[in-house]
């Protein structure tokens, strides 16, 4: 289902971007994005984050700033409503 609304998910890193992400781009942001993920559904500390998500540090701190610059509350914005995004927004909801 996410995968499904992965536009919607990688528009908000790097506002003004002059150029299309690449595959490989789009593959890390999804992996920081699972990891924002498994931290707070299973309300684990930062450094508890599995390796493959990337080091803790660097998920603790692409977290704050995506909270910080709204990214969280522009996607809670843009899914709410869809019937398919119906887990990804209780889960928003919880970080904004």
């Amino acid at each position: 289902m996410l995968a499904r609304n992965c536009d919607t998910i990688h528009q908000y890193h790097g506002p003004g971007r002059r150029h299309a992400r690449t595959d490989d781009e789009l593959l890390v942001l999804r992996r920081v994005f699972d990891g924002i993920r498994y931290k707070v559904a299973r309300d684990a500390p930062w450094s508890h984050i599995p390796h493959r998500y990337g080091t803790w540090p660097n998920l603790y701190h692409r977290y704050v700033n995506d909270r910080n610059r709204g990214d969280f509350a522009r996607m809670l914005s843009t899914l709410r409503g869809r019937p398919e995004a119906e887990r990804v927004v209780r889960w928003l909801e919880e970080v904004t």
